[in-house]
């Protein structure tokens, strides 16, 4: 399998501006990966092969929306979803997206919707992870943080754009340095629900 960064990326067009970007989307060309992870998983293979990195999303989350609706058996069921700016890329097919919203999973947009009750706008780089859970329901996805997600400061946007000019007298906002890790620096994502 090639690397991440061997992967050509399509770059996107009108004609792949797309109205929601959602997890199913990532798991296009990757064949039979739902099958093979819940048969590692069965089979106690190492968690590296119980997971599948299907893609990548970058963007800037401006609110997280709740949408209710009707489920198969009748029951009312809500998903959260991102609204903002988005891209993202299919690393099976190199195709690319661009997109208003995005269908993150729950437990992630539940720390960005804190975040944003502080009003702030949110960056995020993610890799979406398909994975084994042991569970009833046998695989979810996850999302892995490129960058540690941060709530971006209108005012050291401001300051920064001062200091390029040159025209900045307050003091220049923090900059943001990566850590050993090769995460930046930033508010610290949720982690995965546990596993059981």
């Amino acid at each position: 399998m090639p690397k991440t960064s061997e992967i050509a990326s399509v770059a996107p067009t009108a004609a792949n501006l797309k109205r929601s970007i959602n997890m199913k989307w990532f798991t296009e060309g990757h064949g039979a990966v739902k099958e093979e992870i819940a048969l590692a998983q069965a089979q106690n293979k190492p968690k590296a092969e119980q997971e599948k990195v299907l893609g990548q999303i970058v963007g800037v989350i401006g609110q997280v929306t709740e949408n209710t609706f009707e489920g198969k058996d009748g029951t009312v069921q809500s998903v959260l979803v991102a609204q903002g700016e988005f891209e993202a890329i299919n690393y099976a097919t190199g195709e690319s997206i661009e997109s208003p919203a995005a269908n993150l999973p729950r437990y992630y947009l539940e720390g960005v919707r804190a975040q944003l009750q502080q009003g702030a706008v949110v960056l995020v780089a993610v890799e979406i992870v398909l994975v084994a859970t042991g569970k009833s329901i046998p695989i979810a996805y996850e999302v892995r943080n490129l960058i540690q997600r941060k709530a971006d400061s209108p005012i050291n946007r401001i300051k920064a754009e001062l200091k390029n000019a040159g025209r900045l007298r307050l003091s220049a906002p923090a900059e943001v340095k990566p850590e050993a890790s090769g995460e930046l620096s930033g508010v610290q994502a949720p982690e995965p629900p546990a596993k059981a």
